[in-house]
């Protein structure tokens, strides 16, 4: 605050230092202070300050007409401290009680300051100069005792009194001091005295909430912005003008002046939800909420939190598990499917990622148990944290527990001198996929369920436990329940893992899943009919992971006259049987000779896609059957006799 001066006008050299130190506790060193004497006044031409300050109306003299503005008076009204009014309430009810001051005046305000303490049960009387009244054996007095009668044998000294909380605000006002400037010491001194009023005493517990709220603001490690309707700026702490780099003047600023113009746009069309945005090349999570005063007021409050140390940590930690390959790339997005079976799948898998639960998939060798696996870990919250994937099966024993669990320096021969993180800490925070887990040793199967139980590993030749953070998924290819028959799989850790079952099916229980599943590893929007009715007609016992290998099979094979592996090709129909393609060709022979090309155009303008290989096995087994004749050169091909009565006995039937 400025420094600022005050006149104390008093008769009483006492009172005034009394005052003096009180100004100066409320505004430190902050003022300087003058003290005038009644009697110095009409020796004075003219009396500047910022405030005076005086204890009567009757004795200030001429001074009213010595200052260049009457307003700057004030007067002030004193009550006692904190401690004093303790001292009084320990007086017992019905007591008698002499009070005492340095005159007859000065005693009658003492008492009507008591009075308006409304204690129960005690009479004053004030002292006059020779007052004599034995039965009177309590004084109180402000710092008085030397006027208290010798036959008083208890002297309650209250101390001096003190400027009460309206004529502190008064003078804060006087002087254009803003409140938050002193808040500090302003608190300290209100806390001393004793409200004498209710308005006093909610004043107090207000400025009391208001310094707690400034000093949690300040120390907030958010943002904190608070705007009326028209955007003007009502509160801005620390924090928020750390992050703007500017003091932002309350009630004055603008949000659209402190933000670049789309920023203010943008902040101001928030509706109680959250925004990402950069501000000043830092990476902000701004969330806004709607405050009701009244029917038609309302502000927004805003929290700027400054995330881009957290999106830093979380980018070097990705870029960290791409090194090492513990990321999960896929989504529910690339599972293709239109088979309800898969839907319902995916459906119980979405709701799984909203839980840290550990999950089992089941499913048989190549039905995608990892895809799956990978889609939940990426509809989780620890999307942006590492998927470790682990083959239970591919590792011995003594090797997979140490890549589990990591192991100390000197644990084994051959051990690193460092020691090892195990991939459980490695996973930390994220997600573990524990593939083939029917195949875990028995031995391992103990430490695992500990891990799950307590959520915690001790590394291979430690002495202590670290704690994790790791959501488990466990997939499996077998009879968990007939290896727990067996007594190689223990119950406990199956009930463990089997919290939240997903079972995936095989491609030959969702067959219609075959061929989008084909188109989608061959690039292609359709495939000829016979070769689709090819696929759904096999039972894929190696399902989507043999189906992807035929389709790379088909990328290369296309063009020949087998373009799918032997075990896939078709039985032929029976001998002299017609099946609906062989038909069709027929028909369209019995309009006259024509070449194979045109022959696939004309059957492919009646709904029938056949590749070049099986027209031209079809027409190879027609005309085996002397059903078609195949001429030489570009003659083409024609519908023999026996065809044409094959052809109308079957239109027959």
């Amino acid at each position: 605050m400025k420094r600022k001066r005050v006149v104390i006008v008093t008769g009483n050299q006492r009172v005034a230092q009394a005052i003096f130190s009180d100004v100066k506790a409320v505004f430190n060193n902050d003022v300087d202070i003058d003290i005038v004497y009644p009697s110095q006044i009409a020796s004075l031409d003219a009396v500047e300050a910022d405030a005076f300050l005086v204890t009567r109306w009757y004795n200030i003299g001429g001074l009213t007409d010595k200052v260049s503005s009457k307003s700057k008076v004030v007067r002030t009204t004193r009550t006692i401290s904190e401690s004093g009014y303790k001292k009084i309430t320990k007086i017992p009810p019905g007591t008698n009680v002499l009070v005492v001051n340095d005159s007859e005046q000065s005693t009658s305000g003492v008492i009507e300051l008591l009075m308006d303490l409304h204690l129960d049960g005690l009479t004053y009387v004030p002292y006059t100069a020779g007052h004599y009244d034995p039965s009177l054996k309590i004084a109180i007095t402000p710092g008085e005792s030397r006027y208290v009668p010798s036959y008083i044998e208890n002297i309650i000294d209250i101390g001096n009194r003190h400027i009460d909380i309206s004529t502190v605000l008064a003078l804060c006002n006087v002087m254009e001091v803003n409140i938050s400037e002193i808040a500090g010491p302003l608190m300290n001194y209100f806390n001393m005295l004793l409200c004498r009023d209710v308005i006093s005493r909610q004043y107090r517990d207000t400025l009391s909430k208001s310094m707690y709220m400034n000093s949690i603001l300040k120390h907030m490690e958010q943002g904190v912005l608070l705007t009326a309707p028209d955007g003007r700026i009502i509160l801005s702490n620390g924090k928020m003008n750390e992050l703007l780099r500017m003091q932002v003047t309350e009630n004055r600023d603008y949000v659209s002046a402190v933000f670049p113009e789309g920023t203010a746009a943008r902040i101001a069309n928030m509706d109680n939800d959250t925004l990402a945005l950069n501000v000043n090349g830092r990476e902000m999570l701004i969330n806004h909420e709607t405050l009701n005063f009244g029917d038609t007021i309302n502000h927004n409050l805003y929290f700027f939190n400054d995330v881009t140390y957290i999106r830093r940590l979380e980018r070097k930690s990705r870029e960290e598990s791409l090194q090492k390959g513990f990321v999960a790339k896929h989504s529910f997005d690339d599972i293709v499917h239109v088979s309800a079976v898969m839907d319902e799948c995916i459906r119980r898998a979405r709701l799984f990622s909203r839980s840290d639960k550990t999950v089992l998939i089941q499913g048989e060798s190549g039905t995608g148990k990892e895809l799956v696996a990978q889609s939940i870990h990426n509809a989780s919250s620890r999307r942006n944290k590492p998927f470790v994937a682990v083959n239970c099966a591919a590792l011995p024993e003594s090797l997979l527990e140490s890549e589990l669990f990591g192991y100390e320096r000197g644990a084994f021969t051959g051990a690193r001198q460092s020691g090892k993180k195990g991939l459980f800490e490695q996973a930390n925070g994220g997600t573990i996929f524990l593939d083939e887990i029917g195949d875990m040793p028995l031995a391992l199967q103990s430490r695992l369920l500990r891990v799950l139980q307590e959520k915690q590993v001790m590394r291979v030749g430690a002495d202590s436990i670290i704690d994790i953070d790791v959501r488990v998924i466990a997939a499996t290819n077998q009879n968990l329940m007939a290896k727990m028959e067996e007594g190689i799989f223990r119950s406990d850790l199956y009930y463990r893992l089997n919290v939240l079952p997903c079972h995936i099916a095989s491609l030959r229980d969702r067959r219609e899943d075959i061929v989008p599943l084909f188109l989608s590893f061959i690039g292609q929007k359709s495939i000829p009919n016979d070769l689709a009715a090819r696929l759904k007609s096999y039972d894929w016992p190696g399902n989507v992971r043999e189906l992807e290998n035929t389709a790379e099979y088909y990328t290369m094979m296309r063009d020949f006259d087998m373009p799918l592996p032997e075990h896939i090709q078709p039985q032929h129909t029976a001998a002299g049987v017609l099946d609906s393609d062989d038909i069709a060709i027929l028909s369209v022979l019995s309009n006259g000779y024509i070449g194979r090309s045109a022959l696939k155009k004309k059957l492919e303008a009646i709904g029938i896609s056949l590749s070049e290989y099986s027209i031209r096995k079809k027409l190879d087994v027609l005309q085996s059957r002397n059903y078609i004749s195949r001429q030489l050169g570009r003659s083409g091909t024609r519908i023999t006799d026996d065809g044409r009565d094959a052809l109308q006995r079957r239109m027959g039937k």
